[in-house]
């Protein structure tokens, strides 16, 4: 059997078609991870006023992307899409995407203060003496 020498040039070509294969692999496995990201859901739906209620992170993602420009640039809500970003990019708890969402939107609901509710007893204990 004889062996021929192989050129610089088809070397070349082979290692470009090795490199090419594994960006692309590498690129399908990572799609791959990102979606099956997106695809989580939250523990519970989120109630929304009106269109349908966001049950996957990427719902929540498509949710604030169909908001007009001036309300998806408000503080809540980009501080809503970072913790989104966070939650997706480092795999972490559904929760803090929820709560993002949550607080921008009820970020105009003002939180009023009852008097009428009972006072705390904290660090008042009472004695058998004193009933």
């Amino acid at each position: 059997m004889v062996h021929r020498r192989i050129t610089s040039a088809e070397v070349r070509r082979r290692d470009n078609l090795y490199f090419f294969l594994s960006v692309i692999w590498l690129t399908a496995v990572v799609g791959a991870l990102i979606f099956a990201l997106l695809m989580r859901q939250f523990d519970e739906p989120i109630p929304v006023s009106k269109g349908r209620q966001p049950v996957t992170l990427r719902d929540a993602g498509d949710y604030v992307a169909k908001l007009p420009r001036a309300e998806r640039m408000t503080a809540e809500w980009q501080a809503e899409m970072l913790a989104l970003m966070l939650v997706v990019d480092l795999d972490g708890p559904t929760m803090m995407a929820r709560i993002g969402i949550m607080r921008a939107l009820n970020r105009k609901v003002e939180r009023t203060f009852n008097p009428s509710r009972k006072d705390t007893h904290w660090g008042r204990r009472k004695l058998k003496r004193d009933q």
